[in-house]
């Protein structure tokens, strides 16, 4: 305990912990924003649906599966090539199928259309959520690992957000920067996360802080939109508060990015046992293999003698 109140104690974690706090309020000023825009594109798509097929405004369906709505097999959902591992012929929520409300699968459609690079994350979303949820929407447009069980864009953490509006194309509309290219604010408020959040030390120089906090300010000014946007402005008077130190935090804010870091280190060090099992596995599993070549060497070579042993002894009679 003594370690660790002097780590809080020093300048270099009250830093990380500022730099923390920095990306939880440019998260906070980015929800309602995306959140927004999505549900702006939910209701577009589905007009768009009820149109062309002559459906009744307001047709929605709650019972389609994703194992439903994707057929076998689709990428980065279920693989070509061996036995799936999504979809079950045999259970019919896991069976591709038509919509019955022919609805479903337009909708996947138009997932697929807005995704920049043409694959969005099937295995995080639930196809039952496209109509009504519009969480369920964001999730194909998020990171395919971690997602799953995110129920409400606050669940969300910062990388998630920006990963829907970097594979989304509508923001290109919404914001200045060039979200078509490899480098722009968003890329790099992502990369300000990243270093915050798997920094090994929880330590950040005054340097680097000033350097993060700026380019979140940068990313929440974007004169499109978020530069009027009361939530993102309000985000950037916390960010500055920050960067002079005039801020007062509250405990629920802290408690929330030492919590959300304390999941990382927990997941971290999950991750580094399993793949520390999985390399000892590897080793075994080769041990195995070499003491079987061996073995079938030693055998090959004894057989070899006797049937040499044997021919001597018919030659000599």
């Amino acid at each position: 305990m003594a370690a660790l109140v002097q780590t809080t104690e020093t300048k270099g974690f009250q830093n990380w912990l500022r730099g923390a706090l920095a990306v939880l309020f440019a998260k906070q000023g980015l929800q309602s924003f995306v959140i927004d825009e999505l549900t702006q594109f939910q209701r577009d798509v589905l007009t768009s649906i009820f149109k062309n097929k002559n459906l009744p405004i307001g047709t929605t369906c709650t019972n389609c599966t994703t194992e439903n709505v994707l057929y076998c097999p689709t990428q980065n959902f279920c693989t070509k090539g061996q036995k799936c591992n999504m979809h079950d012929p045999s259970v019919a929520d896991k069976t591709p199928q038509p919509c019955s409300n022919n609805i479903c699968h337009d909708v996947k459609d138009a997932i697929r259309h807005e995704h920049r690079y043409k694959g969005p994350s099937w295995k995080n979303t639930n196809a039952k959520g496209w109509c009504t949820d519009v969480i369920e929407i964001a999730k194909c447009y998020m990171p395919p690992d971690g997602y799953t069980n995110v129920t409400t864009i606050t669940d969300t953490d910062f990388n998630g957000i920006l990963a829907v509006i970097l594979n989304n194309k509508r923001f290109k509309c919404k914001m200045t920067a060039p979200l078509n290219k490899p480098d722009n604010v968003c890329t790099e408020a992502r990369e300000v996360s990243r270093v915050i959040r798997h920094s090994a030390d929880l330590n950040i120089s005054d340097t680097d802080l000033t350097k993060y906090t700026d380019i979140l300010i940068r990313l929440l000014s974007d004169p499109a939109y978020l530069a009027a946007d009361q939530n993102a402005k309000t985000a950037v008077d916390k960010l500055n508060q920050l960067k002079t130190n005039t801020l007062t935090v509250i405990t629920a804010d802290i408690i929330t990015v030492l919590d959300k870091t304390l999941k990382d280190i927990t997941e971290k060090q999950r991750d580094n046992v399993v793949q520390e099992v999985s390399e000892e596995r590897r080793k075994a599993k080769e041990d195995i293999e070499e003491r079987r070549q061996r073995q079938r060497k030693t055998l090959k070579k004894r057989r070899y003698s006797q049937l040499n042993s044997s021919w001597a002894m018919l030659k000599l009679r």
